[in-house]
């Protein structure tokens, strides 16, 4: 039974790979194409993978008898089940532009982003479980890559970059309290290197959207970083996550990251001719990612002393 609920766990993966992808693709895809039909490329990869990952946690629950799987089904469940809803809310409200929050943050859309995240949570919880499981720490860096690039364009409006931007540039500390956040957990949850698979697997899909002004008419464009500085946005914390010890107090650690990547941010983008920021846009930086590291490392703080009361008591 082992090998065969290994096998549905990587098959499980498989899936939410395609829909991840599918949900980046459709975000390029209303970028550049504005909104297609039903039955779009971008959707069927949504569903065809939701369809997937609901199909094989039943297939897990009925091998197992576990409640864990059966909270898969049910979160994963929503997403096709919420195809109806979102096509019905397009034809009632019409079809969103980029300049609304709305391309992202429809009722619809919020439904399928945060089923994914949950399901994503709960079936890298799953394969923490797989202790036996001699690829566990690459599935499961994987699945937290997944997640963090669905959570990171959950909060896109947030960021300052993209055709939002709604906080301005302190935006910036929230996407970093929660790329930090997701690396941390995942050098966390599974140790060997796993802050720089999760940290790689993120940024494929997130090169797809950021990237997509280039392919915009001129009035259309926004900004967003050159994809030499989002690489190194995302590999450069994750493999000093990798590297550092430990032991390190996670606010100590997230506060110096978040300081030191928004100095290196804002003289990359400094670089760009026609950058849109100002010298004090790096105070505000330096200030806001600081202190969403210290917020992430206090929620793992936290998270650790409950998980040590719970497991003394």
């Amino acid at each position: 039974m082992a090998k065969q609920k290994i096998r549905i766990l990587e098959i499980i993966a498989f899936f939410a790979a395609m829909g991840i992808f599918g949900i980046h693709l459709d975000g390029f895809w209303h970028l550049t194409k504005g909104r297609e039909t039903f039955f779009s490329l971008p959707h069927l990869f949504v569903y065809l993978g939701a369809i997937g990952v609901v199909w094989f946690s039943y297939k897990g629950y009925r091998l197992t008898k576990d409640r864990v799987w059966k909270w898969l089904f049910a979160v994963s469940a929503l997403i096709p089940i919420g195809a109806p809803i979102d096509e019905i809310w397009h034809r009632v409200v019409g079809k969103e532009t980029i300049e609304s929050v709305l391309i992202l943050w429809s009722p619809p859309h919020l439904l399928f982003l945060f089923a994914g995240l949950f399901g994503l949570m709960i079936l890298t919880l799953i394969i923490r479980g797989e202790k036996s499981y001699k690829k566990r720490d690459v599935l499961g860096s994987i699945v937290l890559g997944l997640f963090l690039a669905l959570l990171l364009l959950t909060i896109e409006p947030i960021a300052p970059f993209g055709p939002h931007q709604i906080l301005g540039t302190s935006g910036i500390g929230i996407w970093f309290a929660c790329l930090f956040f997701t690396l941390q957990l995942s050098k966390k949850l599974f140790p060997t290197f796993s802050a720089s698979i999760t940290g790689l697997v993120a940024l494929v899909p997130q090169l797809m959207v950021y990237n997509s002004s280039l392919y915009l008419n001129p009035q259309d464009a926004f900004f967003h970083m050159p994809v030499w500085l989002e690489v190194f946005m995302f590999m450069a914390p994750a493999t000093l996550i990798d590297f550092l010890p430990h032991e390190m107090d996670n606010m100590i650690k997230g506060s110096l990251l978040g300081i030191g990547m928004a100095l290196f941010y804002y003289i990359g983008i400094s670089s760009i001719p026609n950058n849109p920021y100002v010298f004090a846009d790096i105070w505000i930086s330096v200030i806001t990612m600081g202190i969403g590291g210290i917020i992430a490392g206090l929620v793992h703080d936290f998270l650790k002393l409950r998980g040590t009361e719970e497991t003394t008591s």
